[in-house]
């Protein structure tokens, strides 16, 4: 099971959800649910390495670090590296972004 965590598998936003708040409980639970939603949509791009959970959970942790309060394209764009490790990768989200934070709540 912890395997399938680590690789993101089949880990339905629901389970990754609960994930972060077990490790990131400092979070606010908005920001919670706007990081699972991005990575979610991130993770239905072609990519060559989707981010995993424990990719998500460093987020996360980076957002807490920040003093984040909300998702905007900057503080994404500026963060990115965390989630996707490739360059081709980071090309092909960074122009999908406003896909990506289509549905993110605002500050």
């Amino acid at each position: 099971l912890a395997l399938m965590y680590e690789a993101g598998h089949g880990v339905p936003p629901d389970e990754e959800l609960a994930i972060i708040r077990l490790k990131v409980p400092e979070l606010p639970e908005r920001l919670a649910q706007a990081v699972v939603g991005v990575v979610n949509k991130i993770r239905g791009l072609e990519l060559r390495k989707s981010p995993s959970v424990s990719e998500s959970l460093d987020w996360a942790r980076s957002l807490v670090i920040l003093n984040a309060d909300a998702l905007d394209r900057e503080l994404v764009e500026s963060t990115l590296t965390m989630l996707v490790k490739h360059e081709k990768d980071l090309e092909r989200v960074r122009g999908a972004l406003d896909k990506v934070l289509a549905e993110v709540p605002a500050k």
